[in-house]
């Protein structure tokens, strides 16, 4: 009622409302959230030598194990210090967000990307515009030995 009443004297603000909401809720209609949890499950899936996963400094701290066809994936956390110890070898599968890759990549140059896992266009942009507050929606790699 607020709206219609005050029509004429808010076209502008009312108006700039709607065509914001619209262009947030076109993407958020045909994305999905964590799609990027969703696909590595699905990854994983078509890559039955993966049984377990590292989550370097709490990259996954989940697996929705209901996408999954074959259950459930061991996951283990390890701090990114610990990279380029003996703690790891070629057995082992590294989870991690992005911006933390080439470093991983550095400190121990047998480990290198398998896959990257994106996220949908709004959690792209969350991660975008305030990279510190939304790490969680970096996008996760997968890293291992070739």
């Amino acid at each position: 009622h607020f709206f219609l009443k005050e029509f004429e004297s808010r076209k502008w603000r009312l108006g700039s409302l709607f065509l914001f909401n619209l262009v947030l809720w076109i993407p958020s209609t045909f994305s999905e959230p964590q799609g990027n949890l969703i696909r590595m499950v699905r990854y994983f899936d078509a890559h039955p030598e993966i049984r377990s996963i590292l989550s370097v400094d709490e990259a996954i701290t989940w697996i929705p194990d209901v996408f999954s066809e074959r259950g459930s994936i061991s996951i283990q956390e390890i701090k990114s210090e610990e990279i380029g110890t003996d703690r790891l070898n070629c057995n082992h599968w590294l989870m991690v967000h992005e911006p933390l890759s080439k470093e991983i990549h550095q400190k121990d140059p047998r480990f290198e990307v398998i896959e990257v896992f994106r996220s949908g266009f709004i959690e792209q942009a969350a991660y975008k515009l305030n990279p510190h507050h939304n790490l969680r929606r970096a996008p996760v790699v997968l890293m291992g030995c070739r």
